[in-house]
């Protein structure tokens, strides 16, 4: 069975059997007012991976051949040692940059924004046997009891929906971004 890894490059079995979806339908605003999980980098493959809790599902949002990634967190909203924050999306948004790659900008209540630059971004609705029906509660429980009630990227799971958004790779100039100085 695929595991949510498995998303990160997926082969034609993972998606095979699910029609792909209109990104609209499942990326952007469609993100907002759920937590933010867990953000994965696989330097290696040049990949972004984050997972979205979305009531008993969860979303994975993949960005391929990544071109640039920041993460940025206000001084003030640094959790204290042994502290966690939930961090609930307030806005996910899509463009395009001068050169043609996509970037997705994901601001996160508390101050925080994850932005990704990247030829290709890929948003999988899956569902993981276990899930609860809301996120763990932060306040109560320990991280051990928080660990049990979450997802992780070892997580089997059933493919639901998929869309995916490709750059267009050409700039006005007729080159490729980021080659011979462009």
């Amino acid at each position: 069975m695929a595991t949510l890894t498995d998303l990160l490059w997926p082969t034609y079995e993972v998606v095979a059997d699910v029609a792909p979806r209109p990104w609209n339908e499942l990326g952007g605003e469609f993100l907002e007012g759920h937590e933010l999980l867990d953000v994965r980098l696989d330097p290696g493959r040049s990949t972004v991976g984050a997972m979205i809790i979305d009531g008993p599902d969860l979303r994975v949002v993949v960005a391929r051949r990544v071109r640039a990634v920041s993460w940025e967190l206000g001084t003030h909203d640094l959790p204290r040692l042994g502290d966690r924050f939930a961090r609930e999306v307030g806005i996910s948004a899509l463009s395009t940059t001068p050169d043609g790659l996509l970037r997705w900008g994901l601001r996160v209540e508390r101050g925080s924004d994850l932005i990704v630059t990247a030829s290709e971004f890929a948003c999988y609705q899956v569902h993981v046997d276990g899930l609860p029906d809301a996120p763990p509660d932060y306040t109560e429980l320990d991280d051990a009891a928080i660990y049990l009630q979450r997802p992780d990227w070892t997580s089997p799971f059933r493919l639901l929906s998929w869309a995916r958004r490709t750059a267009d790779l050409e700039s006005p100039s007729g080159r490729l971004p980021g080659v011979d100085g462009t």
